[in-house]
Parts: C-alpha cells; structure tokens; sequence
C-alpha cells in the first residue's frame, strides 16, 4: 500500500499545479525580462524548455562586445554551432532582430551567408558587419534596417533599392555620409514611412531628391550625439518640414534594444513630437530633443 501511496504521489507532482498557458506565460516573462538566464530556465522541464528557448534568439548580438545587461552574448564560433545543433526552422522562427558586429569581414563570408540563409524571419537588421545587399535576398521579411550604404551597395556602383528584398521596409536608418550618387532611389522603397541620418549633409539633398517623389515618409530623423551635434542651421533645409525631428542619441545600441524588445526608441520619440507639432503644441523646432527624454512634450 505504501508503494501505491508514493507512486501517486509521483504522478500529482509530475504535473504542473497552474494551469499550462499562465504557467508558460510566467516563464516567458521571466526569460524576456533577462534572456541571458534561459538556460537556467530550460532545465525546469522539458515543456518550459520548448518554451523558453526560441526567445533566448529573438535578439541576438553576433560578435558585439558590450551587449546590453541581461542579454546572451554570442560570437561567430558559438552562433555556427548552434546552427548545426537545430533544424532550420528553428531559427528561422526565433531570430527576430540580428546585430551584426564589426569583426573582420573577409573571413566570415561564408559564415554569414549561412546566418542569413538561415534565420530568414529577421524584421530587424542592424550592420556594422558591412553586409552586401547581394547576401541580404534570404531575408523576405526586413522591416527595419540600420546600415552603412557604402557596404550595403559597392562603391562602383549605383544604389538600387528594387530588388524583392527590400519591399517591405518601413524604416531605414542610414549611418555614413550621403553618396555622391543620386538619392532619389530611395522612392524604390514601396512602403518607406520612417528614414533616419547621422550626418548632415543628406539635409539639402534629402529636400531636393528624395521628399518630392517620396511622399509616403512619415517621419525624418536626423540623430547626432549631444557632444557632436551641428548647429540647427546647418539642417536649415528640413526645418520647415513637419516630419522633420532632430535628435541627440547618446547610446544608438541602447535605443535600437528599446525598439527591438519593443520599448520607447528613437522613433517612437519623433512620432510623439511630430504629432505635437501637428496638433499645435510645438510650434516650431528651436533644439534638439532626448532620444530617451519626453519631457518636451506639454499635455
């Protein structure tokens, strides 16, 4: 009798005491909140392990060194590996918003070709890896990408935003200087709403080249670090645009995080202040604002 007793009681605590989707939501908000912990987590059980791992890959840092706290750091040799230990699907699923470090890129051709043949499902795409758009055709699903156009298109060539690729970016943020190559190829972008640069002398050429044929932009951001930023003469040629929003970034890793987990970036912050433009609560850009700063904003 007592064998049957600690039998039963073997089966009652081999279930879990809540039901299944809160118990999976609790272990999800957990992992979400610090993924660098998943796996720890995964060796709860096995159901919390099917749950929680995909979300240790949602936001990857591929050979960054100061990846922000709580997060997985994971270099080229530990990511190749962990390719070859899951079925494909699984991180085309998972990976959701890849940052590319800043190693050397001629011996990682391959490397990254197999990355992004791979984890097909990424919306979000920060370079400073210097991908060629060539390697970029896998991922049909980009939405938001950061890069350096110089590496994105070969400097003999012109810049051509028609390929499949990029069809359904909203937002694109531009890091080096403008080419000396016509912008107006940005209009390629069907459904383009968001365009932000760090350097200014896209101000003029983007009024001249781009806006006129571009009229789906939403948003304009220029984003300069508080100890670097130009006078606001010198972006004298969007001023008047609505769309238009100067901002300090102090941190562009720390903001692209906030937007990749779904917080309060930068364009959340220019949306908020173009829309108080509109509605007469600014008048008119007299300075800068905080990519991590409302308090400008007058209810």
């Amino acid at each position: 009798m007592a064998a049957d007793d600690n039998s039963v009681d073997v089966v009652l605590f081999s279930y879990p005491r809540l039901p299944l989707d809160l118990e999976r939501t609790i272990f999800e908000i957990s992992a979400l909140s610090r993924p660098r912990r998943i796996p720890n987590l995964m060796l709860v059980a096995q159901r919390v392990c099917t749950w929680v791992e995909p979300l240790m890959y949602r936001v990857v840092y591929l050979d960054y060194a100061d990846v922000p706290d709580g997060m997985p750091p994971f270099t080229w040799s530990i990511f190749m590996r962990l390719l070859v230990t899951k079925p494909p699907e699984f991180f085309r699923n998972s990976v959701k918003h890849l940052l590319l470090g800043s190693s050397s890129l001629g011996s990682l051709q391959d490397d990254i070709r197999l990355i992004l043949r791979t984890c097909t499902g990424i919306t979000g795409f920060f370079d400073f890896q210097g991908v060629h758009a060539s390697k970029l055709n896998f991922l049909d699903s980009l939405q938001r990408v950061t890069v350096n156009l110089s590496d994105l298109f070969s400097i003999q060539s012109s810049m051509d935003f028609s390929s499949p690729v990029f069809r359904n970016i909203t937002h694109l943020e531009i890091l080096d200087d403008a080419p000396k190559t016509s912008l107006a190829c940005i209009a390629q972008l069907p459904h383009l709403t968001h365009f932000a640069f760090n350097t200014s002398n896209f101000c003029v050429r983007l009024a001249t080249e781009v806006l006129p044929t571009c009229s789906a932009i939403e948003c304009i951001v220029f984003l300069s670090h508080p100890d670097d930023a130009p006078g606001l003469a010198v972006l004298q040629a969007l001023l008047d645009d609505e769309r238009f929003v100067p901002i300090w970034q102090s941190d562009c890793i720390a903001d692209w995080h906030r937007g990749a987990t779904g917080g309060v970036d930068y364009q959340v912050v220019a949306e908020g202040f173009i829309q108080a433009r509109r509605t007469r609560k600014i008048q008119s850009i007299t300075r800068y604002i905080s990519d991590d700063d409302m308090s400008w904003y007058q209810l």
